[in-house]
């Protein structure tokens, strides 16, 4: 328990405040959990009104409300009388003889919902146990006939003890009794007890032989005569009555806990006859069969027998072991002898199971152990999920203006990797992209590379990859992301394939007024449209720009700029430029482009010499552009890729030429 606080107990508090004005004690709500030791006080005496007043004084510490009737008393009083009368802690309990924690179980709670206990729910225990950094001690007794604690026996006399934890709690105790008449009672703890017992005897066995369990009183007990052989006590906390009626009466086995004390006497067992006990088994569920071992405590001078059958547990006849009786008879001398059963074999992953074979029936002989326990451990290797990606297109993007430049506009492809089915464990796939016709190098899209992992529960995750776009008149492009060395999980698709769709052609990208001005309005005519405006304005080295020819400037000789072009110039040469290219082929019109680029060559590369000689302070990607217009000039298939691969060369050309 990682808090304490301490409970003071006083006559009065120092200024005469104590029981006798209506006060038992003082706490703080919710203390227990504080960083400060903050007690809780008791004003009350006696033994049973300090107990009462201490319980529900750390109740309070520990975040629990009054109990106490809908528009009625704030403490309920509780109802019923005599040994079996009933109240509920967190009201006022002095008067009567059982008090438990409580749920709003009886009639006109007002702590039966959810705003109950300052808005923590009706349920006290669960308030106490998961709310202060503490939960229900551990339990300290066996709670199956399989798991029997021995019965504590001095002789023939009786003295045990035990401790009922939790609302699901049962102690069961084993004992070897002789012929004859045996006593036992199990009494709950006092005074003002919490606990209202149950007690069950069964045989050696597994069969139920006698019950107590007296609704007028908290005690239970048999006195019986029981012939030779192994016993098991059952002690379980109980309740009885209708505590929620209009009328009500008793409790339910919710609280329904605390100590007791096991007193009685058994006869001392017959040391000539011979005690026989079975053993316990543990298999893989593939074996076949479970052998359980039958053993006598001594050799009989005659033939001696016991009966046995299978009883089902969480396995079950006839689809996990085969239901089996039989009687297993002991020779004369003999001590040892086995008992086998069928155990069927699946492939279902399913949790550990048991069955039990009972003895029962003894000639000559006394049952000492006569349940053993069959844990079969399941062997099928749990199916493991698969993972799958899926395929994906996405239609490429172009160019976006950047300030005075452009560039490539961006898509994600967002792939999604599944589970076929959700796990109970974690489970991870490492993802990688892969080249295909798409490639990082060209720039098509990023690499995207790591490891998804999926919680129990999950069935999908996302891989994001960035996919870059263009203006390059192409076939569509693929890559892929591939999965590998996955953990808890198999592979059922490798891999995904993206597709990136092209959605340039050489007539649309001239055609595009978002990638004005870079290839609208003055490079790309500079290289394209020249040979339109030589056609209307003869052989010349610079284009027409109707009233004027030339363009003064200290660029003697040089062409004006197309930028300068009137508007009905540039409208007209893009119309009749665009209307040539949208008749071609992409292969033709790479050509006309080309073919358009070897006639205006020469006047570039002047163009050029004169730009690099008056910008010689930083214009250092004359040379660069020239020799890429000049391996433009020698491809004609690859001209308008290389035209429109570095735009912002071209820009940052015209704009400084200009």
């Amino acid at each position: 328990m990682g808090n304490s606080r301490r409970c003071v107990e006083r006559s009065s508090d120092g200024d005469g405040f104590y029981e006798a004005d209506g006060v038992g004690g003082i706490a703080y709500i919710d203390s227990f959990n504080w960083s400060t030791d903050t007690p809780a006080f008791v004003f009350t005496t006696g033994g049973k009104n300090v107990a009462e007043a201490a319980s529900h004084e750390a109740g309070h510490s520990l975040g629990l409300s009054h109990d106490g009737l809908i528009g009625g008393a704030g403490y309920y009083t509780g109802h019923g009388s005599g040994e079996t009368g009933w109240a509920p802690i967190m009201g006022v309990g002095y008067s009567q003889n059982v008090t438990q924690w409580d749920r709003g179980e009886y009639y006109n709670s007002n702590n039966a919902a959810g705003t109950a206990n300052y808005s923590k729910g009706p349920d006290d225990l669960s308030i106490i146990t998961t709310r202060n950094g503490f939960s229900y001690r551990t339990d300290d007794k066996g709670n199956s006939i399989a798991q029997a604690t021995p019965l504590s026996v001095t002789g023939t006399t009786v003295s045990d003890s035990g401790i009922v934890e939790t609302t699901s709690d049962v102690d069961v105790f084993s004992f070897v009794t002789g012929t004859g008449s045996v006593t036992l009672n199990v009494t709950p703890f006092t005074p003002g007890p919490n606990l209202d017992i149950k007690a069950d005897l069964y045989d050696g066995a597994g069969t139920l032989i006698a019950s107590s369990n007296n609704s007028a009183v908290l005690s239970a007990g048999f006195t019986l005569n029981l012939t030779a052989g192994q016993y098991f006590l059952r002690v379980d906390g109980t309740g009885w009555g209708t505590p929620s009626a209009s009328s009500p009466s008793g409790y339910s086995d919710y609280a329904s806990l605390g100590q007791y004390f096991i007193s009685g006497s058994i006869v001392t067992p017959d040391s000539t006859t011979p005690q026989v006990s079975i053993g316990d088994a543990v298999v893989n569920e593939s074996a076949g069969t479970v052998t359980f071992s039958v053993t006598l405590s001594k050799a009989a001078t005659t033939s001696t027998s016991v009966n046995w059958a299978t009883v089902n547990g969480t396995a079950l006849a006839g689809s996990d072991f085969v239901a089996n009786s039989g009687v297993l008879t002991f020779a004369a001398g003999v001590t040892t002898g086995s008992i086998t059963v069928t155990v069927l074999n699946d492939t279902i992953t399913e949790s550990t199971e048991s069955f039990t074979v009972a003895l029962g029936s003894p000639i000559g002989l006394i049952l000492a152990d006569g349940s053993g326990l069959a844990t079969i451990n399941d062997d099928d290797v749990p199916a493991q999920p698969e993972l799958s990606i899926n395929r994906l297109s996405t239609i490429e993007k172009n160019l976006v203006r950047k300030g005075k430049n452009f560039v490539s506009d961006q898509t994600t492809m967002t792939f999604t990797i599944t589970l076929s089915a959700a796990s109970s464990s974690s489970i991870s796939v490492s993802y990688a992209t892969k080249d295909g016709t798409a490639t990082v190098g060209n720039k098509d899209y990023k690499s995207a590379s790591g490891t998804v992992t999926f919680s129990a529960g999950q069935t999908s995750k996302t891989v994001a990859v960035t996919v870059y776009g263009d203006v390059t008149p192409e076939s569509d492009e693929t890559f892929t992301v591939g999965l590998s060395s996955p953990v808890n999980a198999t592979i059922a698709t490798a891999s995904g394939v993206g597709t990136i769709l092209n959605d340039d052609t050489v007539a649309g990208i001239l055609a595009r007024s978002e990638l004005n001005p870079v290839m609208m309005v003055d490079p790309m005519w500079w290289f394209v449209a020249g040979s339109e405006s030589h056609a209307a304005h003869g052989d010349h080295d610079h284009l027409g720009h109707g009233d004027h020819d030339h363009h003064e400037s200290d660029h003697d000789d040089q062409q004006s700029p197309p930028a300068l072009a009137t508007n009905v110039n540039r409208t007209a040469l893009r119309t009749n430029s665009v209307s040539r290219l949208r008749s071609e082929s992409p292969v033709q019109a790479s050509q006309l482009a080309s073919g358009t680029l070897q006639q205006r060559l020469t006047t570039l590369r002047s163009t050029l010499k004169k730009s690099a000689v008056k910008h010689n302070a930083g214009f250092d990607k004359t040379s660069e552009l020239t020799a890429l217009v000049q391996t433009a000039a020698n491809s004609q298939q690859q001209t308008l890729e290389v035209l429109f691969a570095e735009p912002e060369l071209l820009q940052s050309l015209w704009q400084r030429h200009a």
